[in-house]
């Protein structure tokens, strides 16, 4: 399983959702489990109760953590579009 953010190539449909800067979305494939179903929703579920763990700000068009202290591997560093695809643009 597999979390992304942003617009998917869906522009219009965004926006007709009133989602015009992104969403998230999940993505399930061969290779998923029980288990990550059960983790998503669970995640899902403590956002609901507890809310936003983190404060975040846009940077470069995108939702990132504030302050993100967390270490990163070299092949996946703490920049915006790198975990996922690039910023999307109306043009």
């Amino acid at each position: 399983m597999g979390l992304r953010d942003g617009r998917f190539c869906a522009h219009p449909l965004l926006k007709r959702l009133g989602l015009p800067s992104g969403s998230l979305r999940a993505s399930f494939g061969v290779g998923s489990r029980l288990e990550d179903a059960e983790r998503l929703l669970a995640g899902i579920a403590k956002l609901r109760r507890d809310g936003l763990g983190w404060d975040y700000v846009v940077d470069a068009g995108r939702w990132v953590p504030a302050n993100d202290s967390r270490t990163y591997p070299h092949w996946a560093p703490n920049t915006p579009g790198t975990a996922g695809a690039a910023p999307c643009t109306d043009d």
